[in-house]
């Protein structure tokens, strides 16, 4: 169990987080569409407030619609791309509520357990010493600030 615990601490750790209240999408030289966290610099975007499938009032997309063959298939295009963008959004939020418990509960079994054992590479088993356990607990905290608040 201990174990287990640890390899989820590690791995969230090096995951990111997707707990963004604003997000942006843009097209790319290709044609491609993307959505992401931050504007994308020198390119054109659509500001999308998080649970809300269209931009914000007052802002217009500024892509250029002249390989759109007409308005209503542009129009229902935006609409299936902003779903896939919902649908990814509460994946998102889900992955980031298993985050947050995975987090808390190693905060918990660092802070409950006097010695946590550590797989190494080599298949045998260390103790982390007081130093480690600490950083360990400190990482747990920021875990916990970056997927619990």
């Amino acid at each position: 169990m201990k174990k287990a615990c640890l390899i989820i601490f590690s791995a969230l750790l090096t995951m990111s987080s997707a707990h963004a209240a604003t997000y942006y999408k843009w097209v790319d030289d290709n044609g491609l569409t993307h959505y992401s966290a931050t504007p994308p610099e020198g390119r054109p975007s659509v500001q999308i407030e998080r649970g809300s499938s269209r931009s914000p009032s007052g802002i217009t997309p500024s892509i250029p619609s002249a390989n759109e063959p007409n308005e209503a298939a542009a129009r229902t295009e935006d609409k299936l791309e902003a779903e896939g963008f919902e649908q990814n959004l509460a994946a998102a939020e889900e992955t980031r509520k298993k985050n947050c418990d995975t987090a808390r509960e190693n905060k918990v079994q660092l802070t409950l357990k006097n010695r946590i054992k550590l797989l190494q590479d080599d298949g045998t088993y260390r103790v982390l010493s007081d130093e480690e356990k600490q950083q360990k607990v400190r990482q747990a905290d920021e875990a916990i600030d970056t997927y619990c608040n």
